[in-house]
């Protein structure tokens, strides 16, 4: 018993020593189970390993350390342009993500890629207020001032125009560049001007060559040189979310534009002109109202246009759910098939030879008689000659300043 004694002093005593020194007992035991537990001074509370405990600081910081990491991971999703950051923000809409995943990918721009970039920009400065462009100078280059002749002018301003390739060839430039770095000037000039094709067309369906009006043979609703072919054929991309115009405009853009198409597929069919009892084509320019031919400038008199009656055919072929429209374009071309001039070409270069044997060529007239259905040429006071000889005798300077015939069915490839 007094050995027990004895004993259970030592071991208070050395306990008493050792916990004086700061010297866990607990060590020793600890590294021989294999304990990876921390050795903690007399001063610490263990903490327990297999649960947290509420209070627990390192526990906290790391929690807000991971909400100020997801809230950085945000942000910076908010700045990436990266495909997935776009892809998962589904607030964004499609335009956005178009943006981004275009800005992601041309980081660095080709030489080919900043000469579209940089000519889309010079456009933009080029454009009128109205939304389109006019239809002389170079509308790619640095922009200084309009030239004189940019356009014509209505109340001391210049009109927007399609005439001469003006506006749609711009719309492209501006969606293909805004395809490759997306950018708010080219966006915004790019509504501007389809804002501008709107206000183009007529209630009819039909698109006048200028806006604002002039109260001239401009406000025609205008074939002429492939003017409103033009524009359907780019709405038609727009509608059918076809390059460049996948990025640009968004799905309530595209039904708009396909509305266009409708309304004007059902002027064209309207406007298709009768000759002699016979579905016949369209003239170069019709009223938006009445549908009737007009007259354009003095030699280009109400007719059957044997070049603009080709653009309207072929864009109508596109309709394929349309057979209205698919019935119409192949009424008239069968009216300009009957009336191919067989084995001849014609050029305007080589007076007096203007026509000329050519095996396997076909060629028509620029414009055929409404009443007779026979091709003419017209000098600038209105006359009419069917003869060329006769017409180059009487007007030398219009027989050779104006295409008077050409094989526009045949390169066309609607010649069968």
């Amino acid at each position: 018993m007094f050995k027990k004694i004895i004993a259970c002093l030592i071991l208070v005593c050395s306990f008493t020593v050792f916990t004086a020194c700061g010297i866990d007992i607990t060590e020793s035991s600890e590294k021989s189970s294999g304990s990876k537990s921390r050795v903690y001074a007399s001063n610490e509370q263990p903490i327990e390993t297999s649960k947290t405990s509420k209070n627990d600081n390192s526990v906290t910081n790391s929690k807000e350390t991971s909400k100020e990491t997801s809230k950085q991971n945000s942000v910076n999703s908010t700045n990436d342009s990266s495909p997935t950051n776009s892809k998962n923000n589904s607030t964004e809409s499609s335009s956005s993500k178009s943006q981004e995943t275009s800005s992601s990918k041309n980081t660095t721009l080709t030489k080919e890629q900043q000469e579209t970039v940089t000519k889309a920009l010079n456009a933009v400065d080029w454009q009128l207020d109205n939304g389109g462009w006019g239809k002389n100078g170079d509308k790619t280059s640095t922009f200084n001032d309009y030239p004189s002749d940019y356009c014509w002018a209505v109340g001391g301003k210049f009109v927007g125009t399609i005439d001469n390739k003006a506006t749609y060839p711009e719309m492209r430039l501006i969606a293909e560049a805004y395809d490759i770095k997306p950018d708010k000037k080219l966006k915004d000039s790019f509504d501007k001007a389809l804002q501008f094709l709107k206000n183009l067309q007529y209630p009819s369906g039909g698109f006048s060559q200028i806006y604002p009006r002039n109260g001239k043979y401009n406000d025609h609703v205008t074939f002429n040189d492939g003017a409103m072919v033009s524009v359907l054929n780019l709405l038609q991309d727009i509608a059918q979310n076809k390059a460049p115009f996948k990025n640009i405009v968004d799905d309530s853009e595209r039904a708009i534009c396909q509305q266009m198409i409708d309304k004007a597929v059902d002027y064209i069919i309207k406007a298709q002109l009768t000759v002699k009892g016979e579905k016949a084509a369209w003239c170069a320019q019709h009223n938006p109202t009445t549908y009737a031919p007009e007259l354009a400038r003095s030699y280009e008199l109400p007719s059957v246009s044997g070049s603009e009656s080709v653009g309207v055919i072929q864009f109508l072929l596109t309709q394929t759910n349309n057979q209205k429209a698919l019935d119409a374009a192949e009424s008239a071309r069968l009216w300009l098939k009957a009336r191919a001039m067989k084995d001849t070409t014609y050029s305007k270069r080589n007076p007096p030879s203007f026509f000329s044997e050519k095996a396997g060529s076909y060629c028509w007239y620029r414009f055929y008689d409404l009443q007779t259905g026979e091709g003419y040429f017209c000098d600038r006071d209105g006359k009419t000659y069917t003869d060329i000889d006769e017409f180059y005798k009487a007007a030398p300077e219009r027989a050779t300043g104006y295409d008077w015939a050409g094989s526009w069915l045949q390169r066309a490839g609607l010649y069968y």
